[in-house]
Formats: structure tokens, C-alpha cells, sequence
């Protein structure tokens, strides 16, 4: 199946500033690219609502922290990152495309009831998709784990987003979905522009063990009983 005709819609969870931060670059484009960026159609990506730099989304961010008197706590959530795709089986005009990405911002703001930080729509990778990050406040306090949900909060906000969005665009019968859900971490290839501590990294080292042990053992060295140390077996 091909990838670039399937619908995405998932979360992830930012639980400190240095992943903040590297959100933004990676949405803003101020991170060394990855293979699957085109850099050429770059210039084509764009933002919705209030267009912010790195530093602007920042100073938001710090704003809204000192006008509600915030102070979070460890390993609190201190923004909730959405990624939403567009399918490209059914294609699109740049008007309408424009036109759905602005209704699924419309749909943040109202689903999620939380301040947006930042709306990026890429358009220099496979197929289309938005960024968008929101700071879990509700009634002036942190609300980060009532604002995402659990499993079953995530699966009615997606049916909702398929509801009010989604079918006012693209017949939902001919849309092969992703199985991808929601997200554990950013992705490895922003790993190493961010100054991670060794603790962050282990949800995200125990989610891919969990996906490809034998991915995961083949990456070790020959010391550690490695792929590599039967290779001359």
C-alpha cells in the first residue's frame, strides 16, 4: 500500500524544553535536513494563524507560562504536538489544500481549547501534512494529561477530526488508514541536535525494542553479543 495515499492523524507528548525547542526547529526547518526532505520545496512550506519564528514561539510559550503563574513539574507535559496529514490518493489543488489544513487548525483551536504555539504545514517531504503545537493550559493551569487523554479519548478526537474535517474533503471510503497512533518521542534523526539526557531517551529505546528486537540486537557491538560477533561464525 502505497504510504503517500494514507490518512494520519497522531499525537505526542513534549515534556521539556530542550524537545520544545527541537520541535520547533524541526518544523521551522532550522534543523540539518533528512534524506526525505526536499529542500527545493521548502520554500513552500507555510504557517496558519500567527506566523512565528523560533524565538517568537518561544517568548509565547515563556508568556503565557508568567501570566498564569506556572511552575511545572518533573516530567510534566508542557506541550502536546500535533501531526496531521493529507491524503494524496484523492489530489488536491493548492487552494484546497490551503483550504484544509485551515480547517484542521480551526479544529485544533476548538477541539484542544489550548493556546496554539506554532502551525506548520510541510509540503517538502512524500505527501503534505501539518505540525501543529499547542500549550496544554486550561482555566490558567497545566492540563496536560486531561488535554491528551488516554487511548480512548485519542480514538474519539480522531473520529471527531474524520467527522468535522475529513469528509468535507475526500470521500472516507477510498482512504486507506495508517495504523500509527499515538507517538512516543520525536523522531531518532532529531535525537542528536538536542541536548537529551540519557533518561529521556529510554521510553523511546524500550519502544523500539519492543517493535524490532532483532533491528535492536543487530546494533550491538561485538562485545555485547552483537549481530556482528556471529558474523564470522
Amino acid at each position: 500500500m502505497n504510504k503517500d495515499s494514507q490518512f494520519y492523524f497522531g499525537v505526542t507528548k513534549i515534556k521539556n524544553m530542550n524537545n520544545l525547542k527541537t520541535a520547533l526547529l524541526h518544523n521551522l526547518r532550522l534543523l540539518k535536513p533528512r534524506d526525505n526532505i526536499d529542500q527545493k520545496l521548502s520554500g513552500l512550506n507555510y504557517q496558519l494563524g500567527e506566523e512565528r519564528t523560533l524565538d517568537l514561539a518561544l517568548i509565547y510559550f515563556k508568556f503565557l507560562k508568567r501570566q498564569f503563574h506556572i511552575r511545572f513539574r518533573k516530567n510534566q507535559i508542557i506541550a502536546v504536538e500535533v501531526v496531521v496529514s493529507m491524503p494524496n490518493m484523492q489530489k488536491k489543488s493548492d487552494f484546497e489544500s490551503k483550504l484544509y489544513f485551515e480547517a484542521c487548525h480551526d479544529f485544533i483551536i476548538n477541539d484542544f481549547q489550548c493556546p496554539v504555539l506554532s502551525s506548520v504545514i510541510h509540503q517538502d517531504e512524500s505527501y503534505p501534512h501539518a505540525h501543529f503545537i499547542v500549550m496544554p493550559v486550561r482555566d490558567g493551569k497545566m492540563a496536560g494529561a486531561k488535554v491528551l487523554g488516554g487511548p480512548v479519548e485519542f480514538n474519539k478526537r480522531r473520529q471527531r477530526f474524520k467527522d468535522v474535517v475529513l469528509s468535507r474533503f475526500f470521500d472516507l471510503h477510498s482512504i486507506p488508514e495508517s495504523k500509527s497512533k499515538r507517538l512516543s518521542g520525536r523522531l531518532l534523526a532529531n535525537i542528536s541536535n538536542a541536548d537529551i539526557k540519557v533518561k529521556d531517551l529510554l521510553p523511546l529505546v524500550r519502544f523500539f525494542i519492543k517493535k524490532s528486537p532483532e533491528l535492536c540486537f543487530s546494533l550491538l557491538p561485538k562485545e555485547l553479543g552483537g549481530k556482528s560477533a556471529f558474523e564470522s561464525r
